[in-house]
């Protein structure tokens, strides 16, 4: 399942990589739930995030602060008040 989820993610273009780790407990699901499972993926999970981390910085853009409105006259905010009512 996990190679079949990689394969259609890359073949949309998504970045993939897998960590082919050894069995955890009777459930390998589980291994998100304790430090014991922590120590064995945790690090695959950190250097990814360093990484997304490092990548987004260079390709988001920071939109500017919108420009200040001026405060509404007697007539807009009476209307405004009207409306909520």
């Amino acid at each position: 399942l996990a190679q079949s989820l990689a394969e259609v993610w890359s073949g949309a273009g998504g970045s993939v990589e897998e960590h082919i780790l050894s069995p955890y407990r009777t459930e390998g699901h589980t291994i998100a739930d304790d430090r014991g499972g922590w120590d064995i993926w945790g690090p695959s999970l950190q250097s990814f995030l360093l990484r997304a981390r490092d990548n987004a910085a260079s390709h988001v853009k920071v939109a500017s602060e919108p420009a200040p409105r001026p405060a509404p006259d007697m007539i807009e905010t009476s209307t405004l008040q009207q409306a909520v009512k």
